[in-house]
């Protein structure tokens, strides 16, 4: 095989492995919101709290709250929700230091936000509040962090795999020379 065609290979493999990874979109489309006691009857949690950190990974923003009042599958202090981070997704954004209502979901053991739920801010939650009435306080005291796992970022692996291309590559067209000059 002349060099020619090792680097023919070699970039038909690249191009293919770029396309094989295309990027996914979304679009985030709501029915209409449902009343404040169906969506308690439909939530896995419904509480009020405060964002007190707020930490993004990957497609995914994790919120911690400090929890203030609670209707429904919560009993702790903090509870940490998670959203897509972004709202064309149907994820919610949340700001640092507010207080909301939030109606979350469990999926795979985490509790979940959509901007498609009542989650809003507790200044503009009048009628949740009439329709829910008043909650609990959280009876056990919780502290949670939303350190970030000890995963290696995602530019660190794919970094590696462009060297152990590279390295392939060198090894191979270094085997191909020496076969020709024998």
């Amino acid at each position: 095989m002349n060099i020619q065609k090792l680097a023919f290979v070699i970039l038909l493999f690249i191009s293919f492995t770029i396309c094989s990874f295309p990027s996914t979109s979304y679009a985030c489309k709501c029915v209409e919101p449902k009343s404040p006691t169906k969506e308690l009857r439909e939530s896995t949690a419904v509480f009020s709290g405060k964002v007190i950190d707020q930490l993004e990974k990957g497609r995914t923003q994790f919120v911690l709250f400090e929890v203030k009042e609670t209707w429904k599958g919560l009993n702790e202090s903090q509870a940490i929700v998670e959203t897509v981070n972004s709202s064309s997704s149907c994820g919610y954004e949340f700001e640092d230091g507010k207080e909301y209502i939030v109606y979350t979901n469990e999926t795979d053991g985490h509790l979940e936000v959509s901007l498609c739920s009542r989650t809003h801010l507790l200044s503009a939650a009048s009628e949740d509040l009439d329709k829910l009435g008043k909650g609990e306080e959280p009876s056990e005291q919780v502290t949670l962090d939303l350190s970030d796992e000890d995963e290696p970022p995602v530019w660190m692996m794919l970094s590696l795999l462009v060297v152990g291309f590279g390295l392939a590559v060198f090894y191979g067209i270094k085997r191909v020379k020496k076969k020709v000059n024998k």
